[in-house]
């Protein structure tokens, strides 16, 4: 046992191959080539800090993989889902993350579904009417839940005015106003986003860039003139502290 505590640890960080889009998005590929699993993360630079209704944009990332142009929710699902694959959406105050993996024999469609799902996304009415009722249920759930108030309390009374105050997933209040044109205004600003793409696993650099090129030619070149600032400034801050 006193070899291997003396023993030096060693780690070598895998190498990262960057590489650009044609429309100037920037993408990490890490080749794991003994790997099984491939993963590919698209990540865009607006949040809920930017929600014109509060919860907008972690509703519509959600709604993403509910169906395509050309594919309802249960076909793309049923598609990705034989497979063996997951690909899904979700939102934070600053970021929306699209995630799909999967088998790397299927990186290929794993793109073209991510594609699908930020290009052309379905946001149909029944389906904008069963998230909106699970949403709201969870919701309903988590006000029960006392560390859930506390956590939202703090965040309420440390952020004071800055968009940080705000539940990223909105209020039963607010989701009942979502209406389509809502949903697409969000996406709208997902895809002019600032934007990066992540990928590990048993990929080759060169075809991944290829394929990203491919699927993702309909995506306009990003722009930061939308993006809001989110830096904290005396007008938020109204820290108090309390003894228990």
């Amino acid at each position: 046992s006193s070899d291997v505590c003396s023993s030096d640890l060693k780690f070598t960080l895998p190498h990262v191959h960057s590489a650009q889009l044609a429309d100037g998005t920037a993408v990490y590929v890490v080749p794991a080539m003994h790997k099984d699993i491939v993963s590919m993360t698209i990540v865009m630079r607006t949040g809920s800090v930017a929600d014109e209704v509060h919860g907008i944009t972690s509703f519509t990332a959600q709604m993403l993989n509910r169906g395509t142009a050309s594919m309802d929710a249960a076909m793309f699902a049923d598609e990705v889902e034989r497979r063996g694959c997951t690909v899904r959406a979700s939102a934070d105050a600053d970021t929306t993350t699209l995630r799909a993996s999967g088998l790397g024999e299927w990186f290929d469609d794993l793109v073209d579904f991510s594609a699908a799902c930020l290009l052309r996304p379905r946001f149909d009415g029944a389906e904008i009417d069963k998230m909106r009722q699970r949403i709201i249920a969870d919701i309903m759930v988590e006000l029960v839940d006392v560390e859930w108030l506390a956590a939202r309390a703090c965040a309420q009374r440390t952020f004071y005015k800055h968009p940080y105050a705000h539940a990223t997933i909105g209020t039963p209040a607010s989701i009942k106003t979502f209406q389509r044109q809502h949903l697409l205004a969000a996406h709208q600003r997902m895809c002019t986003a600032e934007r990066y793409i992540v990928i590990a696993g048993p990929v080759d650099p060169d075809h991944a860039v290829t394929a990203l090129n491919t699927a993702l030619s309909e995506l306009a070149p990003a722009s930061t003139s939308d993006r809001k600032s989110t830096r904290l400034n005396s007008s938020h801050a109204n820290i108090s502290y309390a003894v228990f």
